[in-house]
C-alpha cells in the first residue's frame, strides 16, 4: 500500500478533513450562539441566591438565673440579611458574606436590675402579687454575616435543597426593657454590663424559599464577671423571598 497516495492527492486529503472540520465546528458555534441568545439574561442581581433572608426566631437562653422563668413562646425575634456571593463552579457552592439587622427578645418573669456598687446587672423575679400583661428585655445588633453555601441542583420547579453554616459578628445598637401592667407602661435605656459586641455561629437548611434556621451565640448576655453566664440562641423559620 506505500506509495498508494500522492503528494498531491494527500495533501487534497488533508485540506478536505479540515474544511470538514471548519464546517463542523462554524455549525456547534452558530448552533451555540442561537441557544445562548434565546435563554433570558439575568442580571448580576439575579444570577445569584438567597440575596435577602429574613428569620422569624422564637430566642431563648442556655440557662435561666434562679427562680427566673423566660416566656420561650412569647419570645420572638427577627433577623435580616444582605447577601452577596461568590459562586464556585456550577453554583452548586457558595461563599457569601453581608450586612445584617437582629433583634432579640427575651420575655421574662424577672425584673432587669443594675448593681452600680458592685458593677453587676442581674435578674429579680417579680413577686405573685404583681400582675403585668409584658416585660421584656430587647437586644438590637448590626450584624456581619459570612456563609458557606451548599445547593442541590434545581428540581423541574427550580427549588433546591439548601444548607448554609456560617458565622456572625454584630455590635450592639440598642438594649432596653420594656414593662406594662395595663396601666403604667415604660421603657428603660442605656443598661449597663449587657455584652457590646456578640458573635456566634449560624445554621439554615431549607428546601426552595422556605426553611429553618439557627444562631448560637458564642458571647455571653453579661460582660464577662458582671453577670450571670447566659449564653442566647435563637430558632426560627426562615424565608428568601
Amino acid at each position: 500500500m506505500k506509495g498508494q497516495f500522492t503528494d498531491s492527492t494527500r495533501c487534497l486529503l488533508i485540506a478536505a478533513i479540515i474544511l470538514v472540520a471548519l464546517l463542523h465546528l462554524h455549525t456547534k458555534i452558530s448552533a451555540q450562539i442561537v441557544s445562548d441568545a434565546a435563554k433570558p439574561k439575568l442580571s448580576n442581581w439575579q444570577s445569584k441566591q438567597d440575596r435577602l433572608i429574613l428569620d422569624i426566631n422564637l430566642d431563648n437562653w442556655d440557662a435561666t438565673p434562679e427562680g427566673v422563668e423566660l416566656k420561650t413562646w412569647r419570645s420572638r425575634g427577627v433577623n435580616i440579611m444582605f447577601t452577596d456571593e461568590k459562586q464556585f463552579g456550577a453554583g452548586n457552592v457558595a461563599f457569601a458574606w453581608g450586612i445584617g439587622f437582629s433583634s432579640q427578645n427575651f420575655h421574662t418573669n424577672a425584673m432587669y436590675v443594675q448593681n452600680d456598687e458592685a458593677d453587676t446587672s442581674g435578674f429579680i423575679p417579680f413577686p405573685d402579687s404583681i400582675e403585668y400583661d409584658l416585660n421584656k428585655l430587647s437586644l438590637n445588633y448590626l450584624d456581619i454575616p459570612l456563609e458557606l453555601r451548599f445547593r442541590t441542583n434545581a428540581n423541574a420547579k427550580g427549588n433546591r435543597l439548601k444548607l448554609a453554616l456560617g458565622f456572625k459578628l454584630g455590635i450592639l445598637l440598642n438594649a432596653h426593657t420594656k414593662f406594662d401592667d395595663g396601666d403604667i407602661k415604660y421603657k428603660t435605656y442605656h443598661l449597663k454590663n449587657i455584652t457590646d459586641l456578640h458573635y456566634g455561629l449560624t445554621g439554615r437548611l431549607g428546601f426552595g424559599r422556605i426553611g429553618v434556621s439557627y444562631f448560637m451565640s458564642l458571647t455571653t448576655l453579661f460582660n464577662e464577671s458582671e453577670g450571670k453566664e447566659i449564653f442566647p440562641y435563637s430558632i426560627g423559620l426562615s424565608f428568601t423571598p
